[in-house]
């Protein structure tokens, strides 16, 4: 029995045979891509407080929770890319 050697996957089990070498996955695209870090933050905070207001006005449980889950996911479609600084998550 030989070893595999490259890619984990066979090309017809690849995931995403489609996409081309030479992309890089990890740089950032969308609308929020170019703006500050800052900026996003700020986007972030206004849209997790709008959601989680209005998914609390319907009564739905855990509301302050999913209201910033579901704002950091839109943040992160749009082309967001926010990080916690190293010193508050390792306290």
């Amino acid at each position: 029995m030989g070893v595999w050697r490259g890619n984990p996957l066979p090309p017809k089990l690849h995931p995403l045979p489609f996409m081309p070498e030479a992309s890089n996955p990890a740089t950032p695209r969308g609308p929020l891509a170019a703006v500050h870090p800052k900026g996003q933050g700020a986007l972030l905070l206004l849209v997790s407080v709008l959601l989680a207001a209005l998914i609390e006005s319907f009564g739905i449980p855990a509301a302050l929770l999913l209201g910033p889950l579901l704002g950091g996911i839109l943040i992160s479609l749009g082309g967001g890319r926010l990080r916690v600084p190293r010193l508050p998550y390792l306290a």
